[in-house]
């Protein structure tokens, strides 16, 4: 069997230690000659690299694991790059999530003015990954990157590295099927999926278990329970707070969107104002993961470095989150892997670059067009420049981004003006987003 030379950068990432056994669990269809774990952060890496060490030993104990700040001694012969980065750590994603809280804005990682400032901070050294890529890793490499915020990544990296052999995933779409085969007791397997939209930021149109259409099913059950298990200790649910809501949520947007099944993120887009009003902007999800998860590891890992007695293994889990990284690269390696349909709007390669084709939304007529993707926004958006707009191609962004994300052409059908009332923060999220760069610029990242 042909073996494998993988680079997880971000190895200081508390997530890595699933990650890692994920794809050893998979050796027998994806066989790894040499793990390495490369950081511009020594001290969190080897903190994170003594679970991984212990993962190594128990699945892979012959496997060559190399630990590295070099980047040539990381690069040189990869086959695969698996990018998990965050610039500036949680204490920047914890500035992203407060400032615009501050000024009445959601706050939010991916989205809106948190959004924009992390996909500054993310997109040079991401660049710089790839460069790196194409001077010391195999001329075959493929990035696999799931750094938030995704789009802004993909779209920057096409525009700066336009060959580079990089593909910019989201596992969002991936998790919510598992709550879909949990709530319909079933295998994810088992599920057939049609979705369209920009990673975090889309739709499911069809679910099929078996063959079987079970939309209105899922439907039904999410108008009214979101997309919580009827079973409270399922795995997969999250524990924090944050999540819970943002799952229980979801019964609200389709309670006001009967055509298609949400992912939860529109959640920011479509019901801004609710989550600005119950968010914390004193504790957002950045404390939650600094507070539980983040603690809960390092502190395990110095007990274990002063010789206590401490179970490791509780902290190999989390590496469900990462399948849909494992299953591009087994396809691209030529050991399986799995094929995905998608409904429109579809991305396509067009001209310079990608674009958007669109079917109409229900109840209102095509315009025939196809409309670019906006740069700079982790969201499917535009406008046709249609005089008419009984075509509503041009996405309805909501509560509080819309002076960071102009749409080409705002204007909405007869209406629909007092249901946006909401719709212009630009002075906010102005005031959010030059905090947020000014801060961001001042800060080690």
């Amino acid at each position: 069997m042909k073996t494998f030379k993988l680079v997880i950068a971000g190895g200081g990432s508390t997530y890595t230690p699933g990650i890692v056994k994920s794809l050893l669990v998979q050796k027998d269809r994806f066989k790894l000659n040499e793990l390495v774990l490369y950081d511009n952060n020594a001290e969190r890496q080897e903190a994170v690299g003594v679970i991984v060490r212990h993962v190594v030993e128990m699945f892979d104990p012959e496997l060559k694991l190399t630990l590295t700040t070099d980047p040539e001694v990381a690069m040189t012969d990869a086959d695969f790059i698996f990018a998990q980065m965050r610039v500036g750590l949680y204490a920047m994603r914890e500035q992203d999530e407060k400032i615009p809280l501050k000024y009445g804005v959601v706050g939010q990682e991916t989205c809106g003015p948190g959004g924009l400032a992390y996909g500054l901070r993310t997109i040079y050294p991401m660049v710089e990954l790839i460069d790196y890529c194409e001077k010391y890793a195999k001329p075959t490499y493929w990035i696999v990157n799931y750094s938030n915020p995704a789009a802004i990544v993909a779209k920057a990296t096409f525009r700066l590295r336009p060959k580079a052999r990089i593909l910019n995933i989201c596992d969002m779409p991936v998790a919510i099927e598992r709550n879909m085969a949990e709530i319909l007791e079933c295998d994810r397997h088992d599920l057939e999926v049609d979705y369209f939209g920009l990673n975090h930021f889309g739709w499911f149109t069809k679910v099929r278990l078996n063959g079987e259409d079970v939309t209105e099913k899922l439907k039904s059950y999410v108008a009214e329970h979101g997309y919580m298990p009827q079973n409270a200790k399922s795995d997969v649910l999250h524990s924090d707070p944050s999540w819970l809501h943002t799952y229980a949520n979801a019964k609200n947007i389709c309670s006001a969107f009967h055509d298609y099944l949400p992912n939860t993120y529109m959640q920011y887009y479509l019901l801004g104002d609710e989550i600005v009003k119950s968010s914390d902007p004193n504790h957002t999800r950045a404390n939650e993961v600094m507070e539980g998860r983040e603690k809960r590891i390092f502190d395990a890992v110095a007990d274990y470095r002063a010789g206590k007695d401490v179970d490791l293994t509780k902290f190999f889990g989390g590496g469900r989150c990462h399948e849909p990284c494992l299953r591009p690269a087994q396809a691209l390696s030529g050991h399986g892997g799995e094929q995905r349909r998608c409904g429109e709007p579809a991305l396509r390669r067009h001209g310079g670059g990608p674009r958007l084709h669109h079917r109409p939304w229900p109840g209102t007529r095509a315009c025939g067009r196809d409309s670019h993707l906006l740069q700079g926004s982790d969201r499917a958006a535009g406008g046709c420049g249609e005089a008419d707009r009984g075509c509503r191609c041009g996405a309805l962004l909501r509560e509080g981004t819309d002076g960071l994300y102009p749409v080409q052409d705002r204007a909405q059908p007869a209406g629909r003006q007092e249901d946006l009332g909401r719709y212009d923060r630009c002075q906010q999220g102005l005031l959010a987003g030059a905090a947020l760069i000014s801060t961001s610029s001042a800060a080690d990242t």
